[in-house]
């Protein structure tokens, strides 16, 4: 299980290399992220929190569909 684990994070970063180098707006906005002014902003910090607030709902939507695809089959081994 280990592997896979690790396994899983080459094939993101191999996908972040692919977008990097086949993408343009995406090398864009890897420099605006590192080049972004340090003061604190109350409109970005707001951004963030709803960017991480989509990032909770996406991945509860996944937490429910892998329920609905593996709940069954658990169910079914666990007696």
């Amino acid at each position: 299980m280990g592997m896979d684990f690790l396994r899983s994070f080459r094939y993101a970063f191999r996908g972040l290399r692919t977008a990097f180098v086949g993408e343009r707006n995406a090398r864009i906005n890897m420099v605006a992220a590192v080049a972004a002014h340090p003061d604190h902003s109350e409109r970005v910090g707001a951004i963030k929190d709803m960017s991480a607030a989509a990032v909770l709902v996406t991945a509860l939507g996944a937490l429910g569909v892998a329920c609905l695809l593996f709940l069954p089959r658990l169910v079914h081994i666990w007696r």
